[in-house]
């Protein structure tokens, strides 16, 4: 496993609630996290905050020892979640929030598996979706994607990726796949007017709506609290 070289304030304050002893252990950690908001994002159907939040938390909603550690850490995803949607709304280049590591020929490589697995949940999300699609184009797109999420759990993968410069080629395919897969799922909505078509950050939150972060409060309670 190699390191992430460089995050923002925010990702690094997120990275160190996660890896907390204090966290289940089944809490996801900070790479699988961007792969499964990149999932939600990427995907056919609008989930919720307080859904991915749960998934995030290893089945149940993140505990906060504290009103500014929630606060700091919810502003942590939302940051996340909407730079995740900008890049890929305007279609600027995509890169997996992943570690890198060094071969012994000294090139630098993406350990893309953690990334993978949580996209791999975010689909799990919307599973029916997904895998009731019945476009060819699609698993094809997924491809890379779940060979390196699935591995160390599925048998099959793990003989398909044992063949040599296999995980390598997966990783390295795995952006173009994110791209490819957020067009496609926009070209296949239903309501080409939907939220989905919105640019990130076009529909204000009201002070008085309830939060987008699940929690149940007014966000002029919650994560709009001044």
């Amino acid at each position: 496993m190699g390191v992430i070289a460089f995050v923002p304030f925010a990702y690094r304050v997120l990275d160190e609630f996660l890896t907390s002893d204090a966290r289940p252990e089944d809490c996801l950690v900070i790479d699988e996290v961007h792969g499964l908001l990149t999932s939600v994002i990427c995907g056919p159907c609008i989930i919720s905050p307080s859904e991915w939040m749960q998934v995030i938390g290893g089945g149940e909603f993140p505990e906060f020892t504290s009103e500014a550690e929630a606060k700091e850490i919810i502003h942590a995803l939302f940051t996340m979640h909407n730079e995740i949607a900008e890049t890929l709304f305007e279609r600027r280049e995509f890169a997996p929030l992943a570690p890198t590591y060094r071969t012994d020929a000294g090139e630098t490589r993406m350990d893309a598996e953690g990334w993978c697995y949580g996209f791999l949940l975010g689909v799990d999300l919307r599973a029916d979706t997904w895998l009731g699609c019945e476009h060819p184009d699609l698993g094809a797109l997924l491809f890379p994607i779940t060979c390196l999420g699935l591995m160390g759990s599925d048998p099959e993968v793990e003989r398909l990726m044992e063949e040599p410069g296999a995980v390598e080629q997966a990783a390295e395919m795995v952006p173009e796949a994110v791209m490819a897969l957020y067009e496609f799922w926009r070209c296949h909505e239903q309501d080409p007017y939907s939220e989905r078509s919105r640019p990130p950050g076009s529909e204000k939150v009201g002070r008085n709506d309830p939060c987008p972060c699940g929690s149940g409060l007014k966000y002029k309670r919650c994560c709009g609290k001044a």
